[in-house]
């Protein structure tokens, strides 16, 4: 005989209680997710988050990365463990802090890229090249590696047509994005990942959507050479000046703004923006001259918060993520264990980034603990170390480290950045438990990894090309 309660049978009932009992334990980051169809990973170089209107930059630089952050997921204190682009980009690669581990001999050891290989997409980058160039091994597991000749060499070669604005038309970040696009129409029907990397808003700066005029010292563009006259102080801007540098900088990420929403319209057009989750961050930020005028334009020097908060937006179409922000802080190296969790693949073994779907579910809350270096570029010694909670941050330069040309300061600076968060009231003197503690913390992490001397540029047996590039962008002399 079928009891029933309430109209219904008692199997019923308990067939029901036992499903809502399976769901409950099942966790949202524990149900099925079916592999994402396209993954593309987007870094603008040396775009701080600040200066983004989603992070409440007061410029309209960024209306489409605006858009898509109201769209998907913004996270408001996204950090770098480097503050220029090698070390950066091994990270970003890797889901590692450098190491001899993931680079060594100068070049890239693992990539997760291989892993998304391996599940079955094709896998392409489109990049300007330089520190993200594939001989230090970057184009592991891509099936294709391109590395577009940026307008900046092109002008130092001479190469752009008299006339022509800088960045237009003649390689750069409109190169790029378009081979990106061709790729697109010939791949995108199957599985793909695919990276786009621009130096758009690197010096040089040439982009005038914001600047008018020029003050006293400075021509149109803020070029390599008013770099070097700031670093020899023979070049001493006053709040104009500053200003004026700031405004082009902004006309840099701008433009890079402007191909972000291209390529998702390009993506609307091929019937593939439902299917596909778009990422976008930075390897780095920039100095603009909030503590030292000279630094004005530079980066590399210090791994205070303009040169670390970078700007991270995922968008998953199939996800109810719509204008989700996650207050936590998060890492750089969590970006690729996210996509490859978003493409139903595992990260790289013993892997410290984490991916950041939790996050994203908000079944986490919790910030991650972030470590930072600053580096030799040709030897990989150390010059300057950091570690945060995300309610404090730790810098420290070790002893035998001179003050730096543009780094300058005291040997440690401790902030509670989660009341201080343009770091200016040093706590380092005054509250010792939280200084003890980070410390401890940092040795425990520089130990582990034995990170000395790992990333160098091994500038030696570097390719005449691909010097050339990086002295357009400043690195090398």
């Amino acid at each position: 005989m079928m009891l029933h309660l309430g109209g219904r049978p008692l199997g019923f009932i308990a067939l029901l209680l036992f499903s809502l009992l399976l769901l409950s334990a099942c966790g949202p980051t524990e149900r099925v997710r079916e592999p994402a169809h396209g993954l593309i990973l987007i870094v603008l170089d040396t775009v701080r988050a600040d200066r983004l209107g989603a992070y409440g930059h007061s410029v309209d630089t960024s209306p489409e990365l605006d858009r898509l952050a109201e769209e998907g997921v913004l996270f408001e204190h996204a950090v770098s463990h480097a503050s220029w682009t090698l070390p950066a980009a091994i990270g970003l690669f890797t889901g590692h802090y450098p190491s001899a581990r993931t680079y060594r001999d100068g070049r890239l050891q693992v990539s997760a890229v291989e892993g998304l290989r391996a599940r079955g997409y094709r896998t392409a980058a489109f990049t300007e090249g330089a520190f993200f160039s594939a001989h230090f091994g970057f184009d592991r597991g891509f099936d294709l590696y391109s590395e577009e000749e940026g307008a900046t060499r092109l002008l130092v070669r001479k190469e752009v047509r008299e006339g022509t604005a800088p960045g237009e038309g003649e390689g750069g970040i409109e190169r790029t994005f378009a081979q990106a696009s061709e790729w697109l129409a010939e791949n995108g029907e199957h599985p793909f990942f695919l990276l786009l990397h621009t130096y758009e808003a690197h010096t040089p700066y040439r982009r005038r959507d914001f600047a008018s005029g020029s003050p006293p010292g400075f021509g149109e563009t803020f070029e390599q050479e008013d770099v070097v006259r700031l670093r020899g102080r023979s070049l001493v801007p006053d709040e104009a000046g500053i200003d004026y540098v700031r405004a082009l900088y902004d006309g840099g990420i701008r433009a890079a703004d402007a191909h972000v929403g291209q390529l998702r319209r390009r993506l609307a057009e091929l019937g593939l923006a439902d299917r596909t989750v778009l990422a976008v961050t930075a390897d780095h930020g920039e100095d603009l001259g909030e503590r030292q005028v000279h630094a004005l334009g530079q980066h590399g020097h210090t791994l205070h918060r303009p040169l670390t908060h970078i700007p991270l937006i995922v968008f998953d179409p199939r996800q109810p993520w719509t204008g989700r922000k996650v207050e936590a802080q998060v890492r750089l190296i969590d970006v690729m264990p996210t996509l490859l969790e978003l493409a139903g693949t595992e990260p790289l073994e013993g892997t410290t980034g984490r991916s950041l779907v939790a996050l994203m579910e908000r079944s986490e809350r919790e910030s991650r603990l972030a470590f930072g270096e600053v580096s030799h570029r040709e030897t990989g010694r150390n010059l300057q170390s950091a570690i945060s909670d995300g309610e404090y941050k730790l810098i420290v330069r070790p002893r035998a480290t001179p003050a730096r040309r543009l780094g300058g300061g005291p040997r440690r600076e401790m902030y509670r950045i989660s009341v201080d968060p343009e770091e200016r009231n040093d706590l380092s003197g005054s509250d010792r438990a939280n200084l003890a503690r980070l410390a401890a913390e940092l040795r425990r992490h520089q130990k582990a990894i034995q990170v000395e001397g790992a990333v160098a540029t091994g500038g030696g047996d570097m390719p005449a090309e691909l010097r050339e590039r990086l002295e357009a962008l400043g690195y090398v002399e």
